[in-house]
């Protein structure tokens, strides 16, 4: 599930609307904006649809007309990669803005084949605006195991992203 609050945007005067894809019985999206709330609905190996359906209704065309970035198509196969039907129940990947304002991303590591490894702390600040840290850090949330989080200014969520696949691919 993708939820983005518009709440204080120009947007929530836009008027409620909803949409669906069907591509087969198991291959499905939905979204729905109600005024406050674009809301989109689908398995987790639709993240990058969901977001392109958000994109297509934030700037009007149609569903289907933009395309989703390499690094979040990179991310669904990685997580896709380490489902076995109990590992989806107890880790987790989170993206959420942050107030300062930016973005921030967890992806917990543990029984993947990242958990053991290292990373020093990286940090880029060549101005109060824009920004870039990620690192590994103990999972204080569990008592144990390992996370990748990374943290950025308001365009730094693909480079968030980009360093995740390149730290994981290296």
């Amino acid at each position: 599930m993708l939820k983005v609050r518009l709440t204080e945007t120009d947007l929530t005067s836009r008027p409620a609307a909803q949409g669906q894809t069907d591509r087969a019985e198991d291959d499905w999206l939905y979204w729905k904006f109600d005024g406050n709330i674009f809301s989109a609905y689908g398995d987790p190996d639709k993240l990058s649809d969901l977001i392109v359906a958000f994109r297509c209704w934030l700037e009007r065309v149609e569903v289907g007309s933009l395309q989703p970035p390499d690094e979040l198509c990179w991310l669904e196969n990685w997580y896709a990669g380490q489902c076995n039907g109990q590992w989806e129940h107890c880790y987790i990947i989170e993206m959420e803005t942050t107030t300062r304002p930016g973005w921030k991303i967890m992806v917990e590591l543990d029984d993947t084949p990242l958990e053991m490894k290292e990373l020093a702390p990286v940090e880029f600040h060549p101005n109060e605006s824009s920004w870039l840290s990620y690192s590994v850090q103990q999972n204080r949330r569990r008592g144990s195991g390992a996370f990748f989080e990374a943290s950025g200014d308001l365009r730094k969520l693909d480079e968030s992203l980009k360093a995740f696949k390149a730290w994981a691919e290296e």
